[in-house]
């Protein structure tokens, strides 16, 4: 993220983007590459939220570029039910701040945001997403555009999902 402008990215789970296989049986690994805190682009994760509505994809959150950090990181409260919410009082979320070099293993359920970057220096991180050996394609076609194609019921591999 740019040094004083870098955004919040508000509330989603990672399996948001990967509903398209089955069973669910990824991790997101969220690697930094310089330091992150609370100013510098830190996550920010709600505990237990995987275990949220057996598992389902919540609502997604769509980034304002008009809405400042805290309403971004608030939009929150849009997307629970009450028993969430009651959940969210006792427990706010967390933020984690990460040394250059650590990890961060997100599980693809877990509700999470980034901060934004109010520092003078770029912020630099990455994820990677990991995909369970017995996961298949629940539909014919790519799972990411300009992709392998898979039939419905094929295994997830290839060389844009090389097994490591």
């Amino acid at each position: 993220k740019a040094a004083k402008k870098g955004p919040c990215i508000p509330w989603q789970q990672n399996y948001a983007r990967w509903q398209h296989t089955s069973p669910v049986h990824h991790v997101t690994a969220m690697i930094a590459l310089d330091t992150l805190n609370k100013d510098r682009s830190a996550p920010c994760l709600i505990p237990g939220s995987h275990r949220w509505r057996d598992g389902d994809i919540l609502p997604n959150v769509t980034y304002d570029p008009t809405k400042d950090e805290s309403q971004q990181m608030n939009t929150i409260w849009e997307i629970v039910d009450d028993d969430e919410r009651e959940i969210l009082m006792d427990m706010p979320p967390s933020t984690i701040d990460l040394r250059r070099g650590e990890v961060l293993f997100i599980h693809p359920s877990t509700l999470y945001a980034t901060h934004g970057n109010r520092t003078l220096d770029s912020s630099r991180f990455l994820f990677v997403h990991f995909i369970g050996g017995k996961v298949a394609a629940v539909n014919a076609g790519p799972l990411l555009p300009n992709t392998t194609k898979f039939a419905a019921g094929a295994p997830v591999s290839g060389p844009y999902f090389p097994v490591v």
